[in-house]
């Protein structure tokens, strides 16, 4: 199962998604999430911390009950 949170400040935050995800073949809690992704930028790959533009540095999950930008309550979408 899968859904996603998106409202008017999600919007301006394209390194942000707010997920809901649960696998039957998980043994992990389903759960709301802000993940966070870092990409690589032509900077990263010249100082050598890439190797190519958009390549992913870093990622960030936390558990989450309510949007942090508009403070909605978060539930699966009917």
């Amino acid at each position: 199962m899968y859904d996603q949170h998106k409202c008017a400040a999600t919007e301006e935050h394209e390194e942000i998604a707010l997920l809901y995800a649960s696998s039957p073949k998980s043994n992990l809690a389903p759960d709301w999430t802000m993940a966070r992704i870092w990409l690589a930028g032509s900077e990263e790959v010249r100082e050598g911390e890439a190797g190519e533009v958009g390549e992913a540095l870093r990622l960030s999950l936390i558990e989450i009950n309510y949007c942090p930008f508009c403070g909605q309550e978060l539930q699966l979408s009917d």
